[in-house]
This record gives C-alpha cells, sequence and structure tokens, in this order.
C-alpha cells in the first residue's frame, strides 16, 4: 500500500517544490545599480526631427493637445513627455551635425519643462497639489537634460556655443523651481 501512494506523493510534492523554485530563479527582478552618477532616466523617441518637412505638423499637433488638456497634472506630464522628446531630439540633431537646430530643440525642450512647473504651480494655487510621482520624475528628468546638455556641449563652438549658454542656464533655473514645488 505505501508503494502505491509512494508514486502519487513524489509527484505532488515535485510539482508544489519545483515551480516555485523555477518562479524564483528566473523570475527575480534585476537590481541596476547607478554607480556612474547618470541619471537613471529614459528619454522617449522623439519621431519627427525639426529637419523634416511634415515637422510643422508635428508641432501644430502638440500646441493642440497641450492646450484641448485641462487637468493641471495631465497637462503638466504632457509638457514633461513634450520637453523630453524635444531634448532627445536635439540630441540626435547634435549626432547629425545641425548645431543650429540642435540647440534650438534643447531650447525648446526647456522651455517646455519650464511650463510643466508652471502648469503644476498654478495647480498647486488651484487646490490640486502636484503627485510626488510627478515631481520625482520631473527632477529625474531634469537630471537626463542636464546630462545630455552638458555631454552635447563638448561638440558645439562659435555663436551656436553662446545660445546654448542660455539653455544650461535656463536647465539650471528650473532645477531650482522645481524644488519649490516639493
Amino acid at each position: 500500500m505505501f508503494k502505491r501512494l509512494q508514486t502519487p506523493i513524489l509527484l505532488l510534492l515535485l510539482l508544489l517544490i519545483i515551480p516555485p523554485f523555477f518562479y524564483l530563479f528566473n523570475y527575480s527582478a534585476p537590481i541596476s545599480l547607478n554607480i556612474d552618477n547618470k541619471a537613471n532616466y529614459e528619454l522617449p523617441f522623439p519621431g519627427l526631427l525639426p529637419d523634416h518637412p511634415l515637422y510643422l505638423l508635428k508641432a501644430a499637433r502638440d500646441q493642440t493637445l497641450v492646450f484641448v488638456t485641462t487637468d493641471y497634472e495631465r497637462k503638466a506630464r504632457l509638457q514633461l513627455e513634450l520637453s523630453d522628446k524635444r531634448i532627445r531630439a536635439g540630441e540626435l540633431l547634435v549626432d547629425n551635425k545641425k548645431y543650429e537646430l540642435a540647440v534650438s530643440s534643447f531650447s525648446k525642450g526647456e522651455r517646455y519643462f519650464e511650463q510643466s512647473i508652471e502648469t503644476l504651480s498654478a495647480g498647486k494655487i488651484q487646490g490640486q497639489a502636484p503627485t510626488s510621482a510627478i515631481v520625482e520624475q520631473m527632477g529625474r528628468s531634469n537630471k537626463k537634460h542636464m546630462e545630455i546638455l552638458v555631454r552635447s556641449s563638448k561638440e558645439l563652438s562659435g555663436s551656436t556655443r553662446e545660445g546654448f549658454g542660455l539653455v544650461l542656464e535656463l536647465n539650471k533655473q528650473n532645477a531650482n523651481k522645481l524644488q519649490s514645488l516639493k
């Protein structure tokens, strides 16, 4: 009788022990350490770049989306996303050696970031305090912007470098304004 029950019990134990072991072993979350002091934030792909003929349609669509969004936090998130896309577009333009367009794109990106801070401040005045999640996300985004701006500044020279100094200053001002939201 014991031999008869031994096989089903052994199978049952194997079915109960082995799957959790593999689940824990294979599906554990990877641990990432940020040792090199880089911002742990991914910028979205910008889509069309400013040198594309249809870029004006994209810019008009973006402005329309910002205009029709009424909720303060949603509008700030949208402006943050547009800011991130402009900064990423500037980075791609620097890689393509289109420096004037890159500086313009960086500037617009930082202006969008400034608008997102102003939107959250307006919401705070109206009684809709920003969540800590969006403030933290904006902090990471600002660090990533600075990282990209500093890296890109090494490739610029002459008049584009002068205009780029204003973009760096605006980034620092945005970081200070962001502290007031916390």
